[in-house]
């Protein structure tokens, strides 16, 4: 975060600045922290119910590490409004707390996101066993995670030197982040719409019956929600890197927590029981 104001730019600030976001990122940041602990344990309880004890799979501890990092960023934002996020930058309390938490966040959000990925690839590898479909499954988990790694550490370096964060009398160059974002977030949603298409013809070859291909189908319908989210998020993203940061940032917080969310997907224990029930099914007959 760089904060270069001009006269004017101060004076509307402090004109404006009793203004606050902070109450509707304090509700994204509760309820979208209250909503994935459940399905996380929804999600557990359906490997329950489907093997008669806790057996988690590789998705499954990939969703894990996807919501640590999801909870990560979520307390970021959090902590973040009592020091100035979601107020204008005017009314900040302590600038390296704010720039330390922007920075965190950002950075465990493009990580949240990829493990959510990596973790829908797993399954893909579970329910369709085709060799020739692995190798595309480890190809798109390669990209993902240079996605992820070159998204994280711009996220951190966005700054040059990285003092710049705690040492005011440190001078910086910062990057254009609004063009990163923008990039970054077409990337995401190109990757979220390649994973939910790239199964699709397996489906329809695979499953035999209507009934069956058509309710596999809508499962990945109500999964690539999350590609909407990310579509949505793009333009709020691109507002970042202005000289009211901590108050341009604030919707881009609250979309990016829903994002992840629901990309969780909370359809996740019907889906899970669905698919390996069929996937079952079918290497029986």
């Amino acid at each position: 975060m760089e904060f270069i104001r001009s006269q004017n730019e101060l004076e509307w600030q402090y004109e404006h600045r009793d203004e606050t976001r902070v109450p509707g990122l304090i509700v994204a940041c509760v309820t979208t922290a209250i909503a994935s602990i459940i399905i996380i344990a929804l999600r557990f309880l359906s490997r329950r119910l489907l093997h008669g004890r806790l057996c988690l799979e590789a998705s499954d501890w990939f969703i894990l590490v996807a919501w640590v990092f999801f909870a990560t960023t979520n307390i970021c934002w959090a902590v973040g409004t009592k020091y100035g996020i979601g107020r204008h930058a005017v009314a900040i309390t302590d600038i390296h707390i704010v720039q330390i938490a922007a920075i965190v966040g950002e950075a465990a959000y493009v990580l949240a996101n990829a493990f959510i990925k990596v973790s829908v690839l797993a399954l893909y590898s579970k329910i369709f066993p085709v060799q020739k479909f692995r190798y595309y499954l480890w190809g798109v988990a390669i990209f993902v995670a240079g996605w992820a790694m070159s998204g994280s550490v711009i996220a951190i370096f966005q700054c040059t030197s990285i003092d710049y964060v705690w040492r005011p009398d440190a001078r910086a160059f910062c990057i254009n982040f609004s063009l990163r974002n923008l990039v970054s977030g077409i990337i995401n949603i190109v990757i979220n719409i390649f994973i939910v298409a790239m199964v699709i013809p397996l489906v329809w070859s695979q499953y035999t019956t209507g009934q069956e291909k058509w309710l596999v189908l809508f499962t990945f319908a109500i999964g690539s929600s999350a590609c909407i989210v990310s579509i949505v998020r793009l333009p709020y993203s691109i507002k970042v890197g202005t000289n009211d940061e901590t108050w341009d940032a604030a919707p881009t917080a609250i979309v990016s927590v829903v994002e992840i969310t629901v990309a969780l997907e909370p359809v996740a224990t019907r889906r899970h029981y669905t698919w390996a029930s069929m996937a079952k099914a079918h290497k029986m007959t």
